[in-house]
Formats: structure tokens, C-alpha cells, sequence
């Protein structure tokens, strides 16, 4: 007697193209092979790349990350993660390829940025290779997902391609590549992108000049650009605050850039060199910056408004060989060339370790009272953050300089420059 499912235990396989009635819960359609995602509200089966549920219109809490970590204001997360909790490998792949580039996270896929101008879209349940794209330069830095783009800057031009067309091909409104923007002869993308809703923005440096270009982002036509800086030509990567784009220039100035406009609005002084190689990090209402001589400086954002700039030192940090930058709503963790210290969001240090003596280049992972930090031997340490002792210590990597981690629902995604990715749950 074959078994059968009842109309109530059928779902719709989330592929287009297929649309196979499925078993309830099914982990993949037995016919495309699709994999399948779930609305949290109603369980109905959710399309790869859709950010709201079919079925019912619940908002799919699925872009995990789709830019570089840390280049804008986001909301707090909230994870449940016991002290217990037992860490096991989901899945694992080697591409064996450089990878400088931190991966995306978003709506069921993982996009891997390898070199030389090499894109790997993954299945994000388990790893299965989706699409391969490339590009005729160098991949300079992490990509965007924006919508349903992908947008790359290369060495040489700033390419957009459609991610549905990628998957699905004939579904899509439009081609694989939706457009490009080409730099002049001698300009170079030096920082990683960014988008708003209708707006890509990336930081160019020419000859004389480094500069805010402003793209459209369904055209890719130039908007307007904005020199920044004449003299060192080095700035921090930027950070966008609803429509301010704060930016360090290694002299020591402070810039914010009012996007929608665009023109400086407020330019002010530390007095001393920025660390352009460390992203600056928002901590409460203040973004930090890294000092030449390894001291922490903070803006003040909520000051923006009442039409000041206020640059000051952030607690009692200072002194370190800093490599990187963490924060949450109430932490700062600091990554050195031996270890890892901990701050409040007022600058009071609440404990420093050296772990294994190994330097911290790739910032730690906050959310909430835990961190996720992993030392460049490829050690992964999990902490509570209320101790210096870590809860758990176990090797990712075999001695490869990491990228950023990367939380999604339940994984936890390690990825280091070797082009190797590992995917955790607990």
C-alpha cells in the first residue's frame, strides 16, 4: 500500500520553474532537486531570494549579511544561545582559490567572491553549487546584494548582474548582466560598495583626488561624485547612517556627506593620523575610529543633528597594536597583535586575554552577551562575554587568515582567504 500525503500535508516547491507538490517540510523537491526554505508563520515554502512570504506576507528575516560587516546602522540581533550549546559541522567546501573578499549571506544563497573574477553562488542549506559567474578583472572587494542584484567592483568597472537570471534563467525580466559602469583610465575602486534604495555609492581614487561616486542603481549612470580628499588620498572604509556617509581621511579629518544632496556637511579635526586599514565601528550612537598611535576616537552621532561635530577619546583604550574593530549595542571588542580586550560602550575595560598568544586580525563576532572570535592560526574561541574564559576552543582553519564570521539563523559561517568555507549549527 503506496503512502499518500493529505491536501494539508502538500506544499509547492518554491522553484518557479517546478512548482512540485511535496511532502510537508521536504528538505529538497525530489524532481528539480530545489532546496527549501520555510515561512516561520505560516510554513509555507519560500522562493530563494524572496524577501516576503508568498502565502501569508510575512517579512523573511533572511539577509543576513549583504555587504561587507559594519558599514551601516543596523538593528540588534537577538539569538538564543545556551552556555551549553554543542557547536557541530553542517557543512563544509574548498574551492581552493583565493578569496579576499568577505561572503554574502542572503534569502538561501551564499555568494563567494573568489580571484581572479571568480563568483560561486551556494545552496546556503548545504552547500550545493548554484551558479558560477565571472568577470574579465579582478574581484576588488565584497560585492552588494541589493534587491535582487549583485553588484561587483572590479579593477577596472563596477558590474551589476541580475541574481534571478543567474538561478532561473528564463524567469527573469531581464540578462545576466543588467549593466556597467567603467572607471576612467587611472581610477581604482579602493573601499567596498554600498547601497541604498536607489543608490550605489563607491569611494574612487584617480591620480589627484579620491572621491564619492554616486551611482543609480537600476542604470548604473553616474548621479554625481564628490571629491574627499586631495592630499594622502587614503580614507577608512565609510560608514552609512541613514542618508550621512562618515568617512576618516588618514591626516586626521572626520567627514560626513549628506548622500541625497550630495555635499559635505560637517568636517572636523582629531589632530592626529586616522588608521585608514581599520573600519571604523558603531558603538551605541558613537562611530570609533582607530588612531595612528593605537588610540580609540568616537563621533558622536546624535550631535549631527544639532548641526556640531564632536571628536573626543573613547575611555581608556590606547596603546594597542590594534588589527580590527567589534561592536554591539553595549561591547567593543578589540583584536591586537596578541589577543583580544574587551570595553563597555563607555571605554572601561572589562577584560583582556591573550588566548593562545595568537594575533586577532579578523573582528570578532558580537550578538548580544556572546562573541565568536577566531585567531589567525584558525582557532575559533566562543565566549560569554561576562568572562575573559572562553566557553569553547576548537579548530576551524589549519593556520589561513579568516574573514569576517557570519551568523545567519542557526549557522555560523567561517570563511578564510584560502577559498575554504565551513558552516556550523548548534
Amino acid at each position: 500500500m503506496s503512502s499518500t500525503n493529505s491536501p494539508s500535508e502538500k506544499i509547492i516547491c518554491a522553484n518557479p520553474l517546478c512548482e512540485t507538490a511535496l511532502p510537508n517540510k521536504a528538505i529538497r523537491c525530489p524532481r528539480c532537486k530545489e532546496s527549501q526554505r520555510y515561512c516561520t508563520n505560516c510554513q509555507s515554502s519560500v522562493r530563494v531570494l524572496s524577501r516576503f512570504c508568498r502565502s501569508c506576507g510575512t517579512v523573511l528575516r533572511t539577509d543576513w549579511s549583504i555587504e561587507h560587516p559594519g558599514l551601516r546602522m543596523r538593528p540588534a540581533r537577538n539569538v538564543n544561545v545556551e552556555a551549553k550549546s554543542v557547536f557541530r559541522i553542517d557543512w563544509e567546501l574548498a574551492l581552493d582559490q583565493e578569496m579576499t573578499a568577505s561572503p554574502l549571506i542572503a534569502r538561501g544563497i551564499v555568494v563567494l567572491s573568489l580571484n581572479p573574477g571568480h563568483i560561486v553562488i551556494l545552496d546556503e542549506t548545504d552547500g550545493q553549487v548554484k551558479k558560477e559567474l565571472s568577470t574579465a578583472s579582478t574581484i576588488s572587494f565584497t560585492p552588494i546584494i541589493s534587491d535582487n542584484l549583485l553588484i561587483v567592483a572590479t579593477g577596472d568597472s563596477i558590474i551589476a548582474f541580475d541574481l534571478i537570471s543567474a538561478l532561473y534563467g528564463n524567469v527573469a525580466r531581464s540578462g545576466l548582466k543588467v549593466w556597467q559602469y567603467n572607471l576612467n583610465q587611472g581610477e581604482q575602486i579602493i573601499r567596498p560598495l554600498l547601497a541604498t534604495v536607489d543608490q550605489v555609492i563607491a569611494i574612487v581614487k584617480s591620480p589627484g583626488d579620491v572621491k564619492v561616486v554616486m551611482l543609480d542603481k537600476k542604470t548604473g549612470e553616474q548621479r554625481a561624485s564628490l571629491i574627499l580628499d586631495k592630499r594622502s588620498g587614503k580614507v577608512t572604509t565609510p560608514f552609512l547612517r541613514g542618508k550621512e556617509l562618515i568617512i576618516g581621511v588618514k591626516e586626521g579629518t572626520v567627514i560626513v556627506v549628506d548622500i541625497t544632496q550630495p555635499k559635505i556637511i560637517f568636517m572636523g579635526s582629531i589632530g592626529r593620523s586616522i588608521d585608514t586599514n581599520i573600519t571604523p565601528s558603531l558603538l551605541g550612537n558613537n562611530l570609533l575610529f582607530v588612531l595612528g598611535d593605537g588610540k580609540i576616537w568616537s563621533l558622536q552621532l546624535n550631535e549631527l543633528v544639532g548641526g556640531k561635530i564632536n571628536l573626543q577619546p573613547f575611555g581608556e583604550s590606547g596603546g594597542l597594536l590594534i588589527n580590527c574593530l567589534a561592536t554591539s549595542d553595549k561591547y567593543l571588542a578589540v583584536g591586537h597583535g596578541f589577543g583580544l580586550v574587551l570595553y563597555d560602550m563607555y571605554g572601561k575595560q572589562l577584560w583582556e586575554t591573550q588566548l593562545d598568544g595568537n594575533s586577532i586580525a579578523s573582528p570578532p563576532l558580537i550578538v548580544g552577551d556572546w562573541a565568536w572570535v577566531i585567531d589567525d592560526s584558525g582557532v575559533m574561541f566562543f565566549f560569554q562575554l561576562n568572562s575573559s574564559v572562553p566557553k569553547l576552543r576548537l579548530r576551524v582553519f589549519e593556520y589561513a587568515a579568516s574573514l569576517p564570521t557570519i551568523l545567519t539563523g542557526d549557522r555560523l559561517i567561517f570563511t578564510n582567504r584560502r577559498g575554504q568555507i565551513k558552516v556550523y549549527c548548534w
